[in-house]
């Protein structure tokens, strides 16, 4: 498949980009790996994606998908991985997205966002980029949290520690709040709740007095940074 398609094209728009992935993934014959950050998709989106998803499943294609623990809690998307799941499907969340948007197919193709807002993306087929973004991809799925379909108590206590761990540390970075809610996949809403519950933890009452006693916290329980 790969050997037959350009080592790079370039894809101008989000209908481009998915019709791209769907050819790909109607020939595909071993497995497809995706990494989708971002808080939810659209119900017709998901919808869609049960279906391709489930032909392809049925060929005996393997399906891993990694998203953001921000998608436990949405319940849409626990509805399409618990319908997936059934059918084979493998899901995996973690707190942080190191890459954005991001199909594998068959081990030889990868299509990877090139904007913010998934409107454009390159198709990649040289190999050693590929075995490359393969590995990234299996670190992060090795990190990853089996995705848990219980009830939102239980998905809290299994990874708001974890988020709020790097909501901490990318805010000793330094980054905004609207990078690092992108980061950990957050709406902003929920972002700044987590981040209340930092101040409320540490007693701060301001974002420049968070900072005077996460860089404290940091120094005397001896965490990096990063």
């Amino acid at each position: 498949m790969a050997g037959e398609l350009p080592a790079l094209t370039t894809l101008n728009s989000a209908s481009e980009i998915n019709a791209y992935i769907e050819n790909l993934a109607e020939a595909a014959t071993t497995e497809i790996v995706s990494a989708q950050p971002g808080w939810t998709r659209s119900p017709e989106a998901l919808d869609q994606a049960r279906a391709k998803t489930g032909e392809c499943l049925a060929r005996g294609v393997r399906i891993r998908t990694i998203y953001q623990h921000a998608a436990r809690f949405n319940e849409p998307m626990k509805e399409y991985v618990r319908c997936v799941t059934e059918l084979g499907g493998e899901f995996r969340t973690v707190a942080d997205s190191h890459f954005d948007r991001m199909v594998i197919i068959d081990r030889k193709v990868a299509v990877i966002s090139t904007s913010g807002d998934h409107a454009s993306a390159s198709a990649v087929t040289d190999p050693g980029v590929v075995g490359f973004l393969l590995d990234l991809y299996e670190r992060a799925w090795s990190h990853g949290k089996m995705f848990n379909l219980t009830g939102p108590r239980a998905a809290s206590s299994e990874v708001v520690p974890e988020i709020r761990s790097r909501i901490r540390n990318l805010l000793m970075a330094g980054h905004s709040g609207a990078y690092i809610a992108r980061r950990v996949g957050l709406r902003k809403r929920a972002y700044d709740n987590h981040v209340a519950a930092i101040k409320a933890e540490l007693g701060a009452t301001n974002l420049v007095q968070l900072g005077v006693l996460l860089a404290q916290d940091t120094q005397l329980n001896g965490k990096g940074v990063s």
